[in-house]
């Protein structure tokens, strides 16, 4: 330890502690950042939220949910999320023509490397042969493919709007019943339908799927379900129209309030692109998305645009 650095060796044990393989390890680290709170928690947001979501020890659980409760003041209040890196000015060159650029080259290279991810995977396979599942190669490389998904899916984002006319109540029960199938998580759907609208269904859905798969996961690392619910809601609003997802999970992180990249997740193995591929998807339909934290817990994410017949 040095003095430019004062408790770093007890926040490197404690984040050691955390990622532990012994119960009684990981709870004697998240008793130390209650004992101590203040800046420790606040150094370790992100270590605690990706303990929790691979806990699998109740009284641990309980916990690493005290610390993040304990710790609420640090959550943001409401953040406007901006498209991701590639939303910056191109001198010279017009927005809709510099975003296709973009989306075209991201393609060709996406391509090349995963092609070189797919014969990497089978040389793995082939070297390690019995050795390679639960190997350290298969998880890295398995990463490797879900970075490359996000990508792929954040490139395709970027796309220019094909407008069409269709009932978005519909769409959207649609979408709620299909999340509460694959994650058996119940998310509610509430709206006026039915609801017509004018704008790229493609695009509004890759958003939609995004922000309520993130809450479901969110609900579900927070305990049992009973009770707890993800609720998708629409309707008009002052930019045109809106869709709105509340969850009950642990809430966003802070590092939401500073500006926001890719790859950042507080999920365990997660690569880290559901909320930029939905701020793009919508900003590609000319509206934002709005994260804040709910009063009784949770999170509530607003995904609005304009109606492009309106």
């Amino acid at each position: 330890m040095t003095d430019d650095e004062p408790g770093r060796y007890e926040i490197e044990n404690v984040k050691a502690d955390l990622r532990s393989k012994s119960g009684p390890a990981r709870a004697g680290a998240a008793r130390a950042i209650l004992d101590v709170g203040g800046e420790l928690s606040t150094a370790l947001d992100l270590e605690v939220r990706e303990a929790l979501a691979r806990e699998d020890l109740p009284w641990v659980r309980g916990l690493l949910l005290e610390i993040l409760e304990a710790g609420s003041p640090a959550f943001v209040e409401g953040v406007v999320v901006p498209a991701p890196s590639w939303d910056q000015p191109f001198e010279g060159v017009p927005p809709e023509l510099a975003r296709q650029s973009l989306n075209t080259s991201a393609r060709r290279v996406l391509h090349e490397v995963s092609a070189i991810v797919g014969r990497l995977d089978l040389a793995a396979r082939d070297e390690l042969e019995a050795g390679f599942g639960g190997s350290e190669t298969a998880r890295e490389l398995a990463f490797l493919q879900a970075v490359c998904k996000g990508l792929r899916t954040l490139a395709s984002a970027t796309e220019a709007p094909t407008l069409t006319e269709f009932d978005l109540g519909e769409r959207l029960s649609e979408v709620a019943d299909t999340i509460t199938q694959n994650y058996v998580c119940p998310v509610l759907a509430a709206g006026p339908s039915p609801f017509t609208v004018t704008t790229d269904w493609a695009l509004l859905s890759l958003a939609v799927n995004n922000v309520l798969v993130n809450a479901a996961e969110a609900t579900l690392l927070t305990g049992p379900i009973e009770g707890r619910t993800v609720r998708l809601n629409w309707g008009s609003s002052a930019a045109g129209v809106h869709a709105t997802v509340i969850d009950r999970g642990p809430g966003p992180p802070s590092f939401l309030a500073r500006p926001p990249k890719t790859r950042v997740s507080t999920k365990e193995g997660h690569p880290g692109y559901g909320l930029a591929t939905a701020s793009e998807a919508i900003h590609s339909l000319g509206g934002e998305v709005l994260v804040q934290r709910n009063d009784v817990g949770g999170t509530t994410v607003i995904l609005s645009w304009p109606d492009a017949q309106a």
